[in-house]
């Protein structure tokens, strides 16, 4: 667990359901010790891991302990505050914002909107200026990631223009002086990795919910601090740079400042979305300029990941549209101060296997041809052979296989039902034999061990023409309770028996012996049954993790058996069955 990293995984609370490798959009999740960890270089900090992971063990490092420091140290901090405030604060007048966040120590609160606004105007100078048919947004920095590390070859195409925070943070040290650290307060992960790169002006960036919680712990309610009409944004509120929050956001803002008419513009949100229109990008027509409007998050930033506020787009789009003044006031200027960036590429190696080496990848869980190749997803990828390439590069582990887990637990059971010295059979709700083992049928008679050797497991029997006392079964199958540690008579046979409910109502089991043969004691099936518990509860359990089952009910079973078969054998209400 690296806490000082973006993202983390508390490896405590990690629970083998591999739903983070199953929403990565690039894969980026290592599996080791049966833990699901983030690998650094890949992953181009989306958060859908954090979004998704169904116990919170994905974690988002928190920075507030960052800037605190900086305001105890006497720092001026000055806080930039993403546009998509208005959906996270329903309904909060910006002074109440304002004040409470003063109150904070930040000296002074200013849109994130106001850089983007300097980020609309420059894309519109520079595509006016331009002959370049493709541009590609730079405004959000997963997608800026995604490609340098993914789709390096329109690294060219991408706008040399910073993100809007970054532009803001300029802007905001032209005005106040050099000497001022700013701090970043929004619903996005990746400008995490921005404050990393860009220590020397971006103090830390918070999540809306540690906005929430630093509130807290100071007493402050934002909700309850006065109005005071005359309390705004430093320098001055945004306008329509506060549509960038929204899909189609940023497109507003350069068309009002764009002099070319003829240019074509497209926005495409979500990582799905833009992987989509990434792999056919180069079939665009020539002969005209494109922009392309990039968000990470579907529907825009409202939908951040870590919005703590979770309503239907719809309304944060509302909330948005109805308290952003979208009117564009030529007077926003960015005049000389620059914002220009440069972006390398860092393209990430995707290594291919050669056949042979996949194939025996495959072998190692059980999948020796193409019909094994179930390609069920459980594991977290896509394919049988994609989780292969995984478990060949290092990220993946076998046991996250749920059918080669099956498998695996059905050979242990078997091979421990086998090796018992009592008679063992399970059963369905039909009382149809599922597995049994040999001892189980030579109890019964020679014909039911040939029986035995012609269909080893006897699988589909029927149990009610093979046991006289059936309906033993059938009682605990209706009543769920178990029927444990008695004697019965029969024939030649002094049986011991116990039956128990493996699944109520739908799974039932037994355990049957003959005292009077003297080989057969009962602390040998006490043996083997620890050794059920102990060699195959493990499995149990995995499987139970990954297909939504409850193991403790297995153990619980299990250990039923173990209690009769360790106690003193007794009649049932006195009196000895004898069944001919």
């Amino acid at each position: 667990m690296n806490q000082l990293k973006p993202v983390f995984t508390r490896k405590a609370d990690c629970r083998d359901c591999y739903k983070c490798v199953r929403e990565c959009p690039v894969k980026a999740i290592k599996i080791e010790d049966n833990s699901a960890g983030i690998v650094d270089e890949l992953c181009i900090h989306c958060g859908r891991c954090v979004e998704v992971c169904p116990v919170g063990a994905k974690k988002v490092r928190n920075d507030v302990p960052a800037v605190r420091q900086q305001i105890d140290l006497g720092k001026k901090v000055m806080l930039s505050i993403a546009p998509s405030w208005r959906a996270e604060f329903k309904n909060l007048h910006i002074s109440q914002l304002i004040a409470a966040l003063r109150q904070l120590g930040f000296s002074q609160i200013s849109e994130t909107a106001i850089g983007a606004q300097m980020v609309s105007q420059a894309v519109a100078e520079l595509i006016d200026h331009s002959d370049q048919q493709l541009f590609l947004s730079t405004a959000c920095p997963t997608v800026v990631d995604l490609i340098c590390k993914y789709y390096p070859d329109y690294v060219r195409h991408l706008t040399p223009v910073v993100s809007p925070l970054m532009a803001h943070a300029r802007y905001l040290r032209s005005t106040a002086g050099e000497n001022i650290s700013v701090a970043f307060a929004g619903p996005c992960i990746a400008k995490k990795v921005e404050s990393e790169r860009y220590q020397e002006t971006i103090a830390g960036a918070l999540t809306f919910e540690n906005l929430h919680e630093w509130l807290v712990d100071a007493g402050i309610d934002p909700y309850k601090v006065p109005v005071d009409n005359g309390l705004t944004f430093f320098p001055h509120p945004a306008c329509e740079g506060g549509l960038y929050p929204i899909d189609g956001g940023m497109i507003s803002g350069i068309r009002a400042r764009l002099k070319k008419q003829n240019v074509e513009f497209m926005c495409f949100s979500g990582i799905d979305a833009i992987t989509s229109a990434m792999r056919e990008l180069d079939q665009l027509p020539a002969g005209r300029q494109i922009f392309v409007e990039l968000l990470a998050c579907g529907g825009g930033c409202v939908n951040g990941p870590v919005m703590k506020r979770r309503e239907a787009t719809i309304i944060k789009r509302d909330s948005i549209f109805s308290h952003v003044d979208q009117a564009f006031h030529p007077g926003d200027q960015i005049g000389s101060l620059d914002i220009s960036a440069k972006f390398s590429t860092s393209p990430v190696q995707i290594r291919r296997h050669p056949e042979n080496v996949v194939r025996a990848a495959l072998q190692r869980v059980g999948k020796t041809g193409s019909r094994d190749e179930l390609n069920c997803g459980s594991c977290g990828y896509d394919s049988c052979r994609d989780f292969a390439e995984a478990l060949l590069d290092g990220k993946a582990m076998e046991n996250m296989c749920v059918s080669y887990m099956r498998k695996l637990a059905s050979k242990k059971a078997n091979a421990l039902i086998k090796a018992m010295p009592a008679g063992v059979v399970i059963a369905d709700a039909g009382l149809r034999i599922i597995e049994c083992n040999r001892r189980f049928a030579s109890i019964f008679g020679s014909d039911m061990e040939m029986v035995f050797d012609a269909s080893p497991g006897m699988e589909g029997a029927q149990l009610s023409k093979i046991v006289p006392f059936h309906k033993v079964f059938r009682n605990v199958l209706v009543t769920g309770e178990d029927w444990v540690d008695h004697d019965i008579a029969y024939r030649d046979h002094q049986l011991n028996i116990s039956v128990f409910s493996i699944e109520k109502g739908q799974v039932i089991g037994a355990v049957i012996q003959d005292i009077r043969v003297p080989h057969v004691r009962r602390d040998q099936v006490v043996k083997r049954v620890e050794e059920v518990i102990r060699l195959n509860l493990e499995t149990v359990q995995k499987i139970a993790y990954l297909l939504g089952e409850n193991a403790s009910e297995t153990e619980l079973r299990l250990n039923n058996v173990l209690e009769a078969f360790g106690s003193e054998p007794e009649e049932i209400n006195g009196i000895s069955e004898n069944y001919e």
